[in-house]
């Protein structure tokens, strides 16, 4: 029996959330029964187009130009479902979603909607995209039940909660973590600060640095020694070097831009952060939170969204209310001065994120999807 042809659809192969999934769920399925393929909409330098290259999955593009053109890359799609002769699309994000389920009913291809990865629509043309979506295909996936409940009242069977799978393996073990730790903070130019405190997110306004900076104005004014570590890239970046400094805390401060090795610098961190503008913006399941975790950094996260899902308050992390400040201080500080059992919790989050977010029972539940919808259409 030949292996199934299942065609990912994605906006792009850039460092993302959902595209970091991606790249778990095509690493971890099952070579022998099934033959992954990638058509990106954009093409974006770095990101993860190298590593799924040298796994030898083929990545192509639609050549999407504007950001609502629809016509031009639904006609891509089509043309390469019956050229690489798909079995099943499966789709990331509201777009790459909408824009899939129109070319997998077109070929008469069953598809899959992973369409819902956050807490709740950033605009009211995401939120109209994402129920067409669910209207279209044969199974919407959502990451988070929160990200789900929060968009319908009534739950069809075909809708369903996959949990984010983790390849733990990318991670640091235990007998190499204080080597890296020295490691990361020398590459970086860290080493000057007696504890460092990370936020990995990219410098959007759907993430919430500026309380993360004025968090950091508190912790300062207590602890000299603390550094404060932006990882990721994003428009924001100028406008937060500028508060940064209006706040005068400049010299606590590491922007570091995009970083490729991310798994190996959260050992570099003592404390990581993860705050949402919750106006704009809610928490599905959030990579850099079980990262961290996996990574036994403790975890300071804002409430809301899936947020609740991952990280139990006191027991597997510290909550904050959104745009509180002196709370996310007050939490960073108590991992610090003996306040919280960080030991406690951090192994607590480690087995807790080892056993909800395996890669094995990820890329299972999927491939239970899978089957089902081909064994309807052979």
């Amino acid at each position: 029996m030949r292996r199934r042809r299942i065609l990912y659809i994605v906006d792009s192969l850039g460092s993302g959330g959902a595209e970091r999934q991606l790249v778990e769920l095509v690493k971890g399925i099952d070579k022998k029964s099934y033959e992954p393929f990638i058509i990106c909409l954009r093409s974006v330098s770095g990101g993860y187009t190298e590593e799924l290259l040298r796994l030898g999955v083929q990545v192509a593009y639609a050549k999407k130009t504007s950001r609502y053109e629809i016509v031009r890359p639904a006609r891509s799609l089509v043309r390469q479902i019956r050229y690489l002769k798909i079995d099943l699309v499966h789709t990331f994000l509201p777009m790459p979603s909408f824009l899939g389920c129109v070319a997998a009913w077109q070929c008469k291809k069953p598809c899959v909607a992973s369409v819902i990865r956050d807490g709740k629509d950033k605009t009211r043309a995401e939120r109209y995209c994402i129920r067409l979506v669910a209207r279209m295909c044969d199974a919407c996936v959502a990451n988070s039940k929160a990200g789900l409940r929060s968009r319908f009242r009534v739950l069809t069977p075909k809708m369903c909660v996959i949990y984010n799978g983790v390849d733990f393996n990318r991670f640091v073990d235990e007998n190499r973590r204080s080597f890296e730790k020295e490691r990361m903070r020398r590459k970086f130019g860290l080493t000057c600060y007696g504890e460092v405190v990370g936020m990995v997110a990219s410098l959007l306004d759907h993430k919430d640095h500026d309380t993360f900076l004025r968090a950091a104005r508190i912790v300062v004014d207590k602890r000299r020694d603390v550094g404060f570590v932006l990882v990721g890239k994003g428009p924001r970046r100028q406008e937060l070097e500028e508060y940064a400094k209006d706040l005068g805390i400049e010299k606590n401060v590491v922007f570091l831009g995009e970083q490729r090795e991310v798994e190996r610098l959260y050992c570099g961190m003592d404390v990581l952060v993860l705050l949402t503008n919750a106006s704009k913006h809610l928490e599905g399941i959030s990579n850099a939170v079980i990262e961290g975790m996996a990574s036994s950094v403790p975890v300071v996260a804002s409430a809301g969204g899936g947020t609740a899902e991952i990280v139990r308050d006191g027991i597997t992390g510290l909550v904050v209310p959104p745009y509180d400040e002196a709370a996310t201080a007050k939490a960073i500080l108590g991992y610090f001065d003996g306040r919280v059992n960080t030991e406690e919790i951090v192994r607590a989050a480690r087995l807790h994120v080892e056993e909800m977010f395996g890669l094995e029972r990820y890329t299972a539940e999927y491939e239970a999807i899978y089957d089902e919808l081909l064994a309807e259409v052979t």
